[in-house]
């Protein structure tokens, strides 16, 4: 039974108060409406009805529960490649392949989750003692991190797949401070005022509702409540689009750019949507006025390891608004706010 402070999701088709059912399973009804939502390994689906396509992963989920008591996280995740078509290496080579894949997104789940958090400790703000959400939270790389530094974690994410695999994760890292939730990011199904902190980790370049996304964020947040995003640039002239490693897609009409896309690699770029500057600005002034900043990333986060670079962005930071043209087409940004 959880903590009464810890956040706990209602319906979202009504707002009511939600139960689990007699059932188990972590099933759980509206005791307003009716609403039943299913749930698996303890996870409900609580993605509003219109909102719920046939389910494709369908095939995939039941690849991952079959093994699911039988193997690991790394085990999970090579599975879950196999069933995603992701392999494209001689069988033998797979297993190290996808294990160091698996290695890498761990430390660099710990390295945002330490971005994020030392501003907010600029802001001094304790970060230990909080309950946070986030948003997108995949198959729990960056979650883990986010728990063993946080009072309470809930992750959401629409996949179903991504969420038994950081099921998985938190059962190996021994954590039960971590609450998991199919659900959508512009649909949190949260009441008003619930969470201390959210993040958005690798999400809002992933979304087409961005006005949706900071909405809803502004609304779960508490007074004085933290909430940090990082974003790549749709104006990158530095590096190629991380997404289908073309340079400058971004300064294609977007059409164009899925067309070219399309055109030059083998990749669908249908649910890709860099964000600029200019986008971001947009979305956070309308719901945060002006307790949010854009500004420059640790760029070490994306594995950029020169020294030279570090420096250069020490100094770019110090410069403040003279330093604001370069942000405009610098390879990403990190996007901070608080709601008073």
């Amino acid at each position: 039974m959880m903590p009464a402070d810890i956040p706990q999701p209602v319906c979202t088709l009504c707002r009511g108060e939600l139960e689990l059912a007699a059932c188990g399973g972590g099933e759980r009804h509206c005791r307003s409406c009716g609403r039943r939502y299913p749930a698996v390994l303890g996870i409900p689906d609580l993605r509003p009805p219109s909102k719920v396509p046939a389910d494709p992963d369908k095939p995939i989920v039941d690849r991952l529960l079959d093994a699911y008591d039988t193997s690991g996280y790394a085990e999970l995740m090579d599975i879950y490649f196999a069933a995603t078509g992701h392999i494209c290496m001689p069988a033998a080579d797979t297993a190290d392949h996808y294990r160091a894949y698996t290695d890498r997104q761990f430390a660099r789940g710990r390295q945002f989750t330490e971005m994020f958090f030392s501003r907010r400790r600029t802001q001094g703000t304790p970060v230990a003692d909080t309950n946070l959400i986030e948003i997108g939270c995949g198959a729990g790389a960056g979650l883990v991190a986010k728990a063993l530094a946080c009072r309470h974690v809930t992750g959401l994410d629409p996949s179903l797949p991504h969420l038994i695999l950081a099921h998985k994760a938190a059962e190996e890292y021994n954590l039960d401070n971590i609450s998991l939730v199919q659900a959508l990011g512009q649909q949190m199904p949260y009441p008003d005022c619930a969470f201390e902190q959210v993040i958005a980790q690798h999400v809002l370049d992933h979304v087409f509702d961005l006005e949706g996304i900071i909405r809803e964020v502004a609304r779960v947040l508490r007074p004085g409540g933290f909430f940090a995003a990082d974003s790549r640039n749709r104006f990158d002239l530095f590096f190629p689009e991380p997404h289908v490693n073309l340079r400058w897609v971004g300064f294609l009409p977007r059409s164009w750019a899925r067309k070219y896309v399309s055109w030059r690699t083998p990749d669908d770029y249908r649910h890709t949507q860099l964000l600029s500057y200019w986008d971001l600005k947009s979305a956070m002034r309308h719901h945060f006025a002006d307790n949010y900043s854009i500004g420059f990333p640790d760029i070490g986060v994306y594995g950029v390891r020169s020294a030279s670079a570090v420096r250069m962005l020490d100094v770019l930071e110090r410069l403040g608004a003279a330093a604001l043209p370069l942000l405009w087409f610098f390879p990403a940004h990190l996007v901070v706010a608080h709601k008073p």
